[in-house]
Protein backbone atom coordinates (compact mmCIF):
# COMPACT_ATOMS: atom_id res chain seq x y z
CA UNK A 1 0.00 0.00 0.00
CA UNK A 2 3.14 2.09 0.09
CA UNK A 3 3.25 2.39 -3.55
CA UNK A 4 -0.19 3.78 -3.44
CA UNK A 5 0.58 6.76 -0.71
CA UNK A 6 3.48 7.19 -3.04
CA UNK A 7 1.50 7.71 -6.41
CA UNK A 8 -0.54 10.04 -4.72
CA UNK A 9 1.92 12.49 -3.38
CA UNK A 10 3.50 12.33 -6.71
CA UNK A 11 -0.56 12.95 -8.48
CA UNK A 12 -1.09 15.82 -5.69
CA UNK A 13 2.19 17.25 -7.10
CA UNK A 14 1.03 17.18 -10.50
CA UNK A 15 -2.32 18.25 -9.87
CA UNK A 16 -0.47 21.46 -8.03
CA UNK A 17 1.29 21.99 -11.65
CA UNK A 18 -1.72 21.63 -13.32
CA UNK A 19 -3.35 24.25 -11.06
CA UNK A 20 -0.16 26.66 -11.94
CA UNK A 21 -0.48 26.76 -15.25
CA UNK A 22 -4.09 27.18 -15.27
CA UNK A 23 -3.73 30.18 -13.16
CA UNK A 24 -1.26 31.00 -15.80
CA UNK A 25 -3.61 30.35 -18.66
CA UNK A 26 -6.66 32.60 -16.74
CA UNK A 27 -4.24 35.60 -15.82
CA UNK A 28 -1.93 35.72 -19.52
CA UNK A 29 -4.32 34.62 -21.85
CA UNK A 30 -8.01 35.65 -20.96
CA UNK A 31 -7.07 39.16 -19.04
CA UNK A 32 -4.16 40.48 -19.94
CA UNK A 33 -3.63 39.27 -23.79
CA UNK A 34 -7.61 40.24 -24.24
CA UNK A 35 -6.48 43.92 -23.20
CA UNK A 36 -8.21 43.17 -19.93
CA UNK A 37 -6.73 44.87 -15.83
CA UNK A 38 -5.52 42.22 -13.67
CA UNK A 39 -8.46 42.34 -10.85
CA UNK A 40 -10.42 40.20 -9.08
CA UNK A 41 -13.83 40.59 -10.91
CA UNK A 42 -11.71 39.41 -14.18
CA UNK A 43 -10.04 36.52 -13.14
CA UNK A 44 -12.76 34.74 -10.61
CA UNK A 45 -15.06 34.51 -13.43
CA UNK A 46 -17.86 31.66 -12.65
CA UNK A 47 -16.30 29.09 -14.98
CA UNK A 48 -12.65 29.95 -13.66
CA UNK A 49 -13.54 29.59 -10.00
CA UNK A 50 -15.38 26.52 -10.14
CA UNK A 51 -12.02 24.78 -12.60
CA UNK A 52 -9.49 26.51 -9.26
CA UNK A 53 -11.68 24.78 -6.67
CA UNK A 54 -11.75 21.40 -8.30
CA UNK A 55 -8.08 21.24 -8.70
CA UNK A 56 -7.62 22.90 -5.25
CA UNK A 57 -9.49 19.89 -3.18
CA UNK A 58 -7.91 17.54 -5.48
CA UNK A 59 -4.70 18.18 -4.72
CA UNK A 60 -5.86 17.88 -1.07
CA UNK A 61 -8.00 14.61 -2.08
CA UNK A 62 -4.46 12.83 -2.87
CA UNK A 63 -2.53 14.40 -0.33
CA UNK A 64 -5.21 12.95 2.63
CA UNK A 65 -5.50 9.69 0.87
CA UNK A 66 -1.63 9.19 0.93
CA UNK A 67 -1.73 10.71 4.24
CA UNK A 68 -4.12 7.99 5.38
CA UNK A 69 -2.26 5.17 3.71
CA UNK A 70 0.44 6.22 6.35
CA UNK A 71 -1.47 6.49 9.04
CA UNK A 72 -2.62 3.23 8.73
CA UNK A 73 -1.87 1.95 11.93
CA UNK A 74 -3.36 4.63 14.04
CA UNK A 75 -6.71 4.14 12.47
CA UNK A 76 -8.00 5.38 16.07
CA UNK A 77 -5.75 8.27 16.62
CA UNK A 78 -7.52 11.87 15.87
CA UNK A 79 -4.83 12.75 13.26
CA UNK A 80 -6.44 9.83 11.73
CA UNK A 81 -9.74 10.39 11.76
CA UNK A 82 -9.14 14.14 10.21
CA UNK A 83 -7.31 13.14 7.32
CA UNK A 84 -10.40 10.68 7.08
CA UNK A 85 -12.79 13.09 7.00
CA UNK A 86 -10.65 15.40 4.43
CA UNK A 87 -10.76 12.82 2.28
CA UNK A 88 -14.28 12.31 1.73
CA UNK A 89 -15.05 16.80 2.06
CA UNK A 90 -12.89 16.92 -1.05
CA UNK A 91 -14.19 14.18 -2.79
CA UNK A 92 -17.60 15.14 -2.47
CA UNK A 93 -16.55 19.21 -3.74
CA UNK A 94 -15.04 17.73 -6.49
CA UNK A 95 -18.11 16.01 -7.35
CA UNK A 96 -20.14 19.68 -6.71
CA UNK A 97 -17.59 21.12 -9.11
CA UNK A 98 -17.99 18.54 -11.62
CA UNK A 99 -21.93 18.66 -11.89
CA UNK A 100 -22.06 22.82 -11.46
CA UNK A 101 -19.05 23.30 -14.55
CA UNK A 102 -20.68 20.91 -16.47
CA UNK A 103 -24.11 22.29 -15.94
CA UNK A 104 -22.88 25.99 -16.43
CA UNK A 105 -21.22 24.70 -19.89
CA UNK A 106 -24.21 23.49 -21.16
CA UNK A 107 -27.11 25.33 -20.45
CA UNK A 108 -27.62 26.37 -23.50
CA UNK A 109 -27.35 23.17 -25.04
CA UNK A 110 -29.90 22.08 -22.49
CA UNK A 111 -32.43 24.85 -23.23
CA UNK A 112 -32.09 24.38 -27.11
CA UNK A 113 -32.71 20.50 -26.69
CA UNK A 114 -35.06 20.15 -23.76
CA UNK A 115 -36.76 23.91 -23.85
CA UNK A 116 -40.04 22.29 -21.42
CA UNK A 117 -38.09 20.79 -18.45
CA UNK A 118 -34.59 22.69 -18.39
CA UNK A 119 -35.88 25.15 -15.92
CA UNK A 120 -36.50 22.12 -13.44
CA UNK A 121 -33.34 20.37 -14.04
CA UNK A 122 -31.64 23.44 -13.19
CA UNK A 123 -33.23 23.79 -10.05
CA UNK A 124 -32.17 19.99 -9.10
CA UNK A 125 -28.93 21.00 -10.24
CA UNK A 126 -28.22 24.10 -7.70
CA UNK A 127 -29.74 21.84 -5.13
CA UNK A 128 -27.35 18.97 -5.70
CA UNK A 129 -24.74 20.76 -2.96
CA UNK A 130 -26.74 20.20 -0.23
CA UNK A 131 -27.26 16.55 -0.79
CA UNK A 132 -23.68 16.29 -1.26
CA UNK A 133 -22.98 17.90 1.74
CA UNK A 134 -25.60 15.93 3.58
CA UNK A 135 -23.26 12.49 2.66
CA UNK A 136 -20.34 13.83 4.29
CA UNK A 137 -21.39 14.81 7.39
CA UNK A 138 -22.17 11.01 9.01
CA UNK A 139 -18.38 10.39 8.39
CA UNK A 140 -16.60 13.27 10.56
CA UNK A 141 -19.15 11.72 13.64
CA UNK A 142 -18.51 8.47 12.71
CA UNK A 143 -15.10 9.32 14.05
CA UNK A 144 -16.33 10.95 17.87
CA UNK A 145 -17.14 9.03 20.78
CA UNK A 146 -19.89 7.44 22.18
CA UNK A 147 -20.84 4.99 24.70
CA UNK A 148 -22.73 3.09 22.20
CA UNK A 149 -20.47 1.12 19.94
CA UNK A 150 -22.60 0.77 17.80
CA UNK A 151 -23.26 3.87 16.48
CA UNK A 152 -20.14 4.87 14.60
CA UNK A 153 -20.81 1.55 12.24
CA UNK A 154 -24.78 2.91 11.80
CA UNK A 155 -23.48 6.59 10.89
CA UNK A 156 -20.60 5.04 8.04
CA UNK A 157 -23.89 3.01 6.91
CA UNK A 158 -26.10 5.98 7.09
CA UNK A 159 -23.13 7.89 4.93
CA UNK A 160 -23.22 4.91 3.10
CA UNK A 161 -26.01 4.77 1.72
CA UNK A 162 -26.75 8.33 0.78
CA UNK A 163 -23.73 8.06 -0.87
CA UNK A 164 -25.44 5.59 -3.11
CA UNK A 165 -28.18 7.44 -3.81
CA UNK A 166 -26.31 10.44 -4.63
CA UNK A 167 -24.12 8.13 -6.64
CA UNK A 168 -27.67 7.07 -8.43
CA UNK A 169 -28.78 10.95 -9.10
CA UNK A 170 -24.80 11.65 -10.80
CA UNK A 171 -25.60 8.60 -13.04
CA UNK A 172 -28.81 10.26 -14.16
CA UNK A 173 -27.09 13.60 -14.26
CA UNK A 174 -24.53 12.01 -16.58
CA UNK A 175 -27.05 10.00 -19.04
CA UNK A 176 -29.37 13.38 -19.21
CA UNK A 177 -26.35 15.16 -20.54
CA UNK A 178 -24.82 12.47 -22.78
CA UNK A 179 -28.61 12.24 -24.15
CA UNK A 180 -28.44 16.12 -24.65
CA UNK A 181 -24.69 16.28 -26.10
CA UNK A 182 -25.91 13.27 -28.47
CA UNK A 183 -28.72 14.91 -29.79
CA UNK A 184 -26.98 18.03 -30.24
CA UNK A 185 -24.28 16.70 -32.33
CA UNK A 186 -26.91 14.52 -34.23
CA UNK A 187 -28.78 17.35 -35.41
CA UNK A 188 -26.24 19.51 -36.41
CA UNK A 189 -25.43 16.40 -38.94
CA UNK A 190 -28.94 16.74 -40.17
CA UNK A 191 -29.92 20.51 -40.62
CA UNK A 192 -27.62 21.91 -43.04
CA UNK A 193 -27.38 25.72 -41.02
CA UNK A 194 -24.86 27.05 -39.49
CA UNK A 195 -23.57 25.42 -36.20
CA UNK A 196 -22.45 27.25 -33.40
CA UNK A 197 -18.74 26.07 -32.75
CA UNK A 198 -18.71 26.48 -28.93
CA UNK A 199 -22.29 23.95 -28.52
CA UNK A 200 -20.01 21.50 -30.72
CA UNK A 201 -16.88 21.71 -28.31
CA UNK A 202 -18.74 21.88 -25.27
CA UNK A 203 -20.91 18.71 -26.56
CA UNK A 204 -18.07 17.12 -27.53
CA UNK A 205 -16.06 17.34 -24.34
CA UNK A 206 -19.00 16.94 -22.68
CA UNK A 207 -19.07 13.56 -23.98
CA UNK A 208 -15.58 12.52 -22.78
CA UNK A 209 -16.55 14.33 -19.48
CA UNK A 210 -18.99 11.71 -19.01
CA UNK A 211 -17.77 8.95 -19.99
CA UNK A 212 -15.30 9.23 -17.33
CA UNK A 213 -17.25 9.72 -15.27
CA UNK A 214 -19.37 7.11 -15.17
CA UNK A 215 -16.41 4.45 -15.85
CA UNK A 216 -14.73 6.57 -12.24
CA UNK A 217 -18.30 5.48 -10.72
CA UNK A 218 -17.91 1.81 -11.74
CA UNK A 219 -14.67 1.96 -9.95
CA UNK A 220 -16.03 3.41 -6.83
CA UNK A 221 -18.51 0.25 -6.59
CA UNK A 222 -15.56 -1.91 -7.01
CA UNK A 223 -13.65 -0.09 -4.68
CA UNK A 224 -16.42 -0.61 -1.81
CA UNK A 225 -17.20 -3.78 -2.77
CA UNK A 226 -13.66 -4.76 -1.95
CA UNK A 227 -13.81 -3.50 1.40
CA UNK A 228 -12.16 -0.13 0.93
CA UNK A 229 -8.82 -1.61 -0.97
CA UNK A 230 -7.26 1.95 -1.60
CA UNK A 231 -5.99 0.82 -5.15
CA UNK A 232 -8.91 1.16 -6.17
CA UNK A 233 -10.11 4.79 -4.68
CA UNK A 234 -6.63 5.83 -6.26
CA UNK A 235 -7.79 5.08 -9.76
CA UNK A 236 -11.27 7.01 -9.01
CA UNK A 237 -9.22 9.72 -7.86
CA UNK A 238 -6.67 9.60 -11.13
CA UNK A 239 -9.89 9.38 -12.95
CA UNK A 240 -10.85 12.33 -12.14
CA UNK A 241 -8.08 13.65 -12.36
CA UNK A 242 -8.26 13.18 -16.47
CA UNK A 243 -12.05 14.61 -16.18
CA UNK A 244 -10.77 17.63 -15.04
CA UNK A 245 -8.22 17.79 -17.80
CA UNK A 246 -10.62 17.33 -20.40
CA UNK A 247 -13.05 20.11 -18.89
CA UNK A 248 -9.57 22.37 -19.09
CA UNK A 249 -9.13 21.18 -22.50
CA UNK A 250 -12.58 22.83 -23.12
CA UNK A 251 -12.02 25.23 -21.63
CA UNK A 252 -8.88 26.25 -24.04
CA UNK A 253 -11.07 25.13 -27.14
CA UNK A 254 -13.78 27.90 -26.27
CA UNK A 255 -10.65 30.34 -25.89
CA UNK A 256 -9.21 29.47 -29.21
CA UNK A 257 -12.62 29.10 -30.91
CA UNK A 258 -13.74 33.10 -29.45
CA UNK A 259 -9.97 34.29 -30.87
CA UNK A 260 -10.50 32.48 -34.29
CA UNK A 261 -14.30 34.19 -34.36
CA UNK A 262 -12.64 37.41 -33.53
CA UNK A 263 -9.72 37.39 -36.20
CA UNK A 264 -12.52 36.72 -38.49
CA UNK A 265 -14.56 39.67 -37.24
CA UNK A 266 -11.76 41.94 -37.87
CA UNK A 267 -10.73 40.97 -41.24
CA UNK A 268 -14.27 41.09 -42.46
CA UNK A 269 -14.07 44.58 -40.44
CA UNK A 270 -10.71 45.57 -42.73
CA UNK A 271 -12.06 43.78 -46.31
CA UNK A 272 -15.20 46.08 -46.04
CA UNK A 273 -13.65 49.31 -44.75
CA UNK A 274 -10.65 48.22 -47.83
CA UNK A 275 -13.99 48.04 -50.14
CA UNK A 276 -15.58 51.82 -49.01
CA UNK A 277 -11.94 53.43 -49.64
CA UNK A 278 -11.74 52.04 -52.97
CA UNK A 279 -15.41 53.47 -53.41
CA UNK A 280 -14.52 56.90 -51.96
CA UNK A 281 -11.31 56.98 -54.63
CA UNK A 282 -13.32 56.13 -57.32
CA UNK A 283 -15.89 58.92 -56.77
CA UNK A 284 -13.23 61.36 -56.28
CA UNK A 285 -10.91 60.58 -59.01
CA UNK A 286 -11.91 62.93 -62.20
CA UNK A 287 -13.64 61.64 -65.26
CA UNK A 288 -12.42 62.02 -69.27
CA UNK A 289 -14.73 62.57 -71.23
CA UNK A 290 -17.74 63.36 -69.57
CA UNK A 291 -20.99 65.13 -70.62
CA UNK A 292 -19.81 68.77 -69.24
CA UNK A 293 -16.81 68.89 -71.37
CA UNK A 294 -15.66 68.61 -75.46
CA UNK A 295 -12.21 67.78 -76.38
CA UNK A 296 -10.71 69.06 -79.37
CA UNK A 297 -7.10 68.72 -80.95
CA UNK A 298 -4.82 71.60 -82.02
CA UNK A 299 -2.78 71.60 -84.93
CA UNK A 300 0.43 69.97 -83.09
CA UNK A 301 -1.64 66.70 -81.94
CA UNK A 302 -1.76 67.87 -78.24
CA UNK A 303 -5.59 67.41 -76.86
CA UNK A 304 -7.01 69.71 -75.10
CA UNK A 305 -9.88 70.03 -72.72
CA UNK A 306 -12.32 72.91 -73.64
CA UNK A 307 -15.21 73.51 -70.74
CA UNK A 308 -18.52 74.02 -72.29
Amino acid sequence: MRFVAYASFTMASISAIEMIWLIHFIVQCEIMEQGKNVSLKNFFTPFSTILLIMIFFQVGLYVSEGSGIFLGDQRTSNLYHVVYSLEHLCATATEICYVFYSYLRAEPIFDQVFPSTSKLFSVIVKASPLLFAVQWIPYPLSKLQYSNPQIPKTLITIGDIISAINGSLLVAFDIVCLTVFIKYIRSTEITDGETDARFLIISRHGIASVVICLTSLCMYIVYSVSGGFELWAFIVYVLFSILFMVLVRMKVMLHRDKLEKEKNRRSRIQGVQRDTNRLIVKDESPEIGNASSDTVQDPAGISLKVDV
